[in-house]
């Protein structure tokens, strides 16, 4: 918005960053973002970009068309834990761990984003690093 563009965010979940706040929060997100002139439509799933040479727009699944000159897409992760399930691992939103990293198999080790910790999927690197860092103490230690 500084540049002098209106910014629209376009989400597909019924609130903004549904992986890492619960609906309260990410309500209270949403309207920071809309009282720095930013407009939030959440539950909107995106069903063409239009335009031939350029994008003219953005043509929302349920008929809504939102003007766009420009679109920047940030589609974010899913856990697949299809892996984990035929395994017999325990798979909720993530594979299941605990605080060292241990699925519900002891012999199983899991890390990053495709990981439910303390009932939360992160969906962001930076967790990463200290849950490889939790794991690898923990092996250190098994080890000596």
């Amino acid at each position: 918005q500084a540049r002098g563009m209106n910014v629209t965010v376009l989400h597909l979940a019924g609130h903004v960053m549904e992986r890492q706040l619960d609906p309260s929060a990410g309500y209270l997100l949403a309207q920071e973002l809309e009282r720095r002139g930013i407009k939030v439509i959440t539950a909107a799933d995106t069903g063409e970009i239009v335009g031939t040479e350029n994008v003219t727009g953005v043509r929302l699944k349920d008929g809504t068309m939102i003007p766009a000159d420009l679109v920047v897409m940030a589609v974010g992760i899913r856990p697949n834990g299809r892996l984990a399930t035929d395994a017999g691992l325990t798979v909720e939103r993530g594979i299941v761990v605990d605080d060292v990293m241990t699925t519900s198999d002891p012999a199983v080790f899991a890390v990053g984003e495709c990981v439910q910790h303390r009932g939360q999927c992160y969906g962001l690197v930076a967790p990463l690093f200290e849950m490889a860092k939790s794991c690898a103490d923990h092996l250190v230690e098994i080890e000596t």
